[in-house]
């Protein structure tokens, strides 16, 4: 089962398979054409600015200007299809009664029925501490409707990946997994979460900080603008190359120390750490 887990998210995380605007700022000269008499207008350094900004839409790296985006397209509706509540339910008993208890993450769908998510949405910290044993069952929601889940993975870093117990017919991320080897600090992203409402909070943050080292979570996450706030958990983050959407990351958690700040957690790193996996299961299946 754990080696039928581990394929079956690499494959998902292998497979998740600009249009620039020209725009200048300074009053153009005019011209008379004497012959035609017809106005042209020439702006040299408008024409560099241009083409400066063109080349910039198209380097090949994330996108600092949203202005690379042809909206049009539908790239954010897409991304946000594929975003989805995680319903999370404990069952314990307290005092010979059986007791439950409900909360919610959100969740990114991809390929192959795979959902990916925050591994702390798997628990309920407040019973954890007080020592209480719970079963847990998770559900995908779309309009209304409970999808079942098992868990497959849970990650040393802040990621779970589940699956859905029977195929549905549903909206997956249909664009690139990223190469944060790429990313910059001032990189403009967008945030994707539940928070507290039944519908996905979509809101723009700014790459802050590539790699922090002051948040007690150890490698492989970065900071945005805008924070990550309760039900975010799980979320999506989606940064824009040449004007394509790519997941960058999952979001984790909120930075104690500033409010604006959120962590996110690299989708390389937890495509990494499932290959690593993957690797470490067909060397024990290779061992005579």
């Amino acid at each position: 089962m754990i080696k039928k887990a581990v394929l079956g998210a690499l494959a998902a995380l292998s497979l998740a398979g600009c249009n620039s605007i020209a725009i200048g700022n300074e009053e153009a000269h005019i011209y008379e054409n004497r012959d035609a008499s017809v106005q042209i207008e020439e702006n040299p350094k408008k024409e560099q600015d241009n083409e400066r900004f063109f080349a910039q839409c198209h380097d090949g790296l994330y996108d600092f200007d949203t202005r690379c985006i042809d909206f049009s397209q539908g790239y954010l509706n897409n991304a946000i299809s594929s975003v989805y509540k995680i319903e999370r339910i404990a069952r314990y008993e307290k005092d010979g009664k059986q007791e439950e208890e409900k909360s919610h993450c959100t969740s990114v769908l991809i390929e192959n029925g795979m959902v990916l998510t925050a591994k702390h949405c798997m628990y309920f910290r407040n019973l954890d501490i007080k020592g209480i044993k719970y079963d847990t069952e998770f559900s995908l929601v779309s309009d209304n409707k409970h999808y079942g889940l098992e868990k497959l993975i849970e990650g040393n870093a802040d990621f779970a990946i589940l699956a859905m117990k029977k195929p549905a017919d549903l909206p997956f991320f249909p664009y690139q997994l990223g190469d944060t080897t790429d990313m910059e600090a001032g990189n403009f992203t967008y945030i994707i979460g539940f928070v507290g409402r039944e519908y996905p909070m979509l809101r723009d943050g700014i790459v802050t900080k590539v790699e922090p080292n002051d948040n007690g979570w150890g490698e492989g996450y970065f900071l945005v603008s805008n924070g990550i706030h309760f039900g975010d958990s799980g979320g999506a983050t989606i940064a824009f190359r040449d004007g394509i959407p790519e997941l960058i990351g999952i979001n984790c958690y909120k930075h104690t120390a500033h409010d604006h700040a959120g962590g996110v957690l690299r989708i390389d790193r937890i495509r990494n750490e499932v290959l690593a996996r993957f690797l470490l299961s067909f060397e024990i299946m290779l061992l005579p």
